[in-house]
């Protein structure tokens, strides 16, 4: 169990992971003590006994405490005090003697109460954040949306997209170019697309930031026929290039990367639809545009079902200090892959995939994590919310930086669980302490001192005595990273 966690999903790593470093503001309207009453919920998720589940409450100016789940079917106990100095709320949580481990500013203006520290703003649709001062509850922003989708339109019928959100008060802000958004033109007016184009939309009001709406559309270009990927671009105006066959692809299409293609992002690719997708000896790397600094390489939108097999994500880059979730992988659906390579993947969450609290579940089997970093925590992956199921994988020198928690997997207590389906080789110690592996080894797992993996090939180095059947529960892949036939060993090279 860990127990200096208290929180779990996007917004709450936000606001959470800065430490003694809040920024104090004042408010117009100072409120009496016994006016607040706060509670901000992680999901609005059941806890073990049923009942909406707070990470953390907070009633006037009180020491109390809360209960977390330990993901085990028991609970936790954390303490934190109030202060309150006119409109000024400041929560310490934790921390024993005097010394407690964050302080954190919360500001009342009128019926609003807020939550800011300088890790950035609250994306408040994500985690189902709800605050309230007596009698008035706080509604998130929602997602902003188009009129009409995206896709592949001629010149003649090319679209003209409003864009709309809830409450009608809060700003939307867009780009057409990739680039960040919140960074992007105040939306006014109809946007009238010509060419093919990017939309990324994102709305807030005040501190309180939505999730990101991201369309392509295909003006006057080629779509692809079928589902094959040619091109190592990332055009999507070129037929061939993977972003181009995404958004050409029917519902649960089946996607093949051409053999031994090096695919080029230059910014962050959408799945907005359930597909899979089929490579043979294919890296995804990042280009100089956009991911010349930060980005992750792929999203998974909520709800949908995505597929990878025999591709090497190498060199994704999530840093941005605003989110930094998920190098390689932000997961919010339903995540699958197989014989895959994950090496030198970067993320402050999740160096190479980070799973939010709204994903279903994520499966890894016959896959290698070699040299992926997490600056906090997880430095393979961070399962903030479903559940991991591994099958035969090779981890092997992934870290996180100084005081982080779990060089190769970490969850989120009470949110995110952790089953191995037996035949995983670590080079950690088996257990969830600070520097162990993440989860306690199957009977089958194995952890081993020395060099398992040739570093330049990525194929197994002296595991032959170990043998994957393919009978395992959910199926063991029946080829590796090269589509050569397997021969029972885990990692995705034989």
């Amino acid at each position: 169990m860990k127990s200096r966690k208290l929180w779990v999903g996007l917004p709450v790593i936000l606001v959470f992971a800065v430490v003694l470093g809040v920024i104090l503001t004042s408010c117009d309207e100072p409120l009496a003590e016994d006016e607040i009453v706060a509670i901000w919920y992680t999901d609005q998720e059941a806890a073990n006994d049923g009942s909406v589940m707070p990470a953390f409450e907070f009633l006037s100016n009180k020491e109390l405490q809360t209960y977390e789940s330990d993901g085990k079917g028991g609970t936790k106990k954390t303490k934190y005090s109030v202060e309150i100095t006119g409109a000024k709320v400041v929560l310490k949580v934790g921390g024993g003697g005097g010394n407690p481990l964050g302080e954190y500013t919360m500001n009342v203006v009128g019926t609003e109460l807020t939550v800011k520290g300088n890790g950035g703003p609250i994306k408040a649709s994500s985690s189902g954040i709800k605050y309230y001062k007596k009698g008035a509850t706080y509604v998130p922003v929602a997602t902003p949306t188009a009129s009409t989708p995206g896709g592949v339109f001629t010149t003649a019928n090319a679209p003209t997209v409003t864009l709309t959100t809830t409450p009608v008060d809060a700003t939307i802000k867009y780009t057409i170019d990739g680039k960040d958004p919140m960074d992007g033109t105040v939306y006014t007016a109809p946007i009238s697309i010509t060419q093919t184009t990017v939309l990324r939309a994102i709305a807030n009001k005040g501190e309180i930031w939505s999730e990101e709406l991201n369309e392509t559309y295909i003006i006057g270009g080629t779509a692809t026929t079928g589902n094959s990927v040619t091109d190592g671009g990332d055009s999507a105006d070129t037929s061939g290039t993977l972003r181009n066959v995404l958004a050409s692809a029917d519902d649960n299409a089946t996607i093949t990367i051409q053999d031994n293609l090096t695919i080029t992002l230059t910014q962050c690719l959408y799945i907005r639809k359930n597909v899979t997708i089929k490579g043979k000896g294919v890296t995804i790397t990042k280009g100089t545009g956009n991911f010349s600094g930060s980005g992750s390489f792929i999203e998974i939108s909520e709800g949908k079902e995505v597929t990878f097999s025999g591709i090497h994500f190498k060199g994704a880059r999530e840093l941005n200090a605003k989110y930094g979730l998920g190098g390689a992988i932000y997961n919010i659906g339903t995540l699958t892959v197989e014989s895959c390579i994950f090496n030198d993947n970067q993320a402050i969450w999740g160096g190479a995939i980070y799973s939010t609290s709204k994903s279903k579940s994520t499966t890894v089997k016959g896959c290698t994590f070699y040299k992926n970093n997490a600056t906090s925590n997880g430095g393979a992956m961070y399962i903030s919310g479903g559940s991991l199921y591994m099958t035969g994988n090779l981890f092997y020198q992934n870290t996180v930086g100084t005081g982080g928690w779990g060089p190769i997997v970490d969850y989120a207590n009470g949110r995110g669980k952790i089953y191995s389906r037996g035949y995983n080789v670590i080079d950690k110690a088996y257990g969830t302490g600070s520097q162990d592996s993440g989860w306690m080894n199957d009977e089958k797992d194995e952890t081993r001192s020395t060099a398992f993996i040739n570093t330049s090939t990525f194929a197994s180095i002296g595991l032959d005595s170990i043998s994957v059947p393919s009978t395992v529960t959910g199926g063991f892949p029946t080829t590796d990273y090269n589509g050569a036939a397997r021969n029972g060993r885990p990692g995705a090279v034989n």
